[in-house]
């Protein structure tokens, strides 16, 4: 998915959109909008552009859609964490169960097992 950054916060492309409608409609559009070196992310979203590997999922900012951010190894057992504990705590509704996990196609097998000291 293509996302915006603006403000230190990711956005999803319509979200993306919506906040640079309203800043043009604003008047406070950068000279040269498609130069994304000619200003900063927290004057002006910048994007759409695909999400880099994060260690956790992302979600926008705005509207809460997930952002299908790609995961690094340590995002991918952060997921599986978050998966074991739902499933402890009985809460099948998680979002690490409901959304996250089959998206990334994680299975209750793939969470890992609390030890048995």
């Amino acid at each position: 998915m293509l996302v915006y950054m603006y403000q230190a916060s990711l956005y999803c492309e319509s979200c993306g959109e919506k906040i640079r409608a309203e800043l043009t409609a604003a008047d406070k559009v950068p000279a040269d909008p498609s130069d994304e070196y000619s200003y900063d992310s927290g004057d002006f979203p910048k994007g759409p552009e695909r999400e880099s590997e994060s260690d956790s999922p992302s979600h926008c900012d705005r509207c809460d859609v997930f952002l299908e951010t790609p995961l690094t190894s340590e995002g991918e057992e952060y997921v599986k964490d978050l998966m074991v504990f739902a499933r402890q705590e009985g809460r099948n509704d998680a979002i690490s169960l409901t959304v996250w996990a089959p998206f990334y196609g994680f299975t209750v097998e793939d969470a890992p097992r609390e030890s048995e000291d």
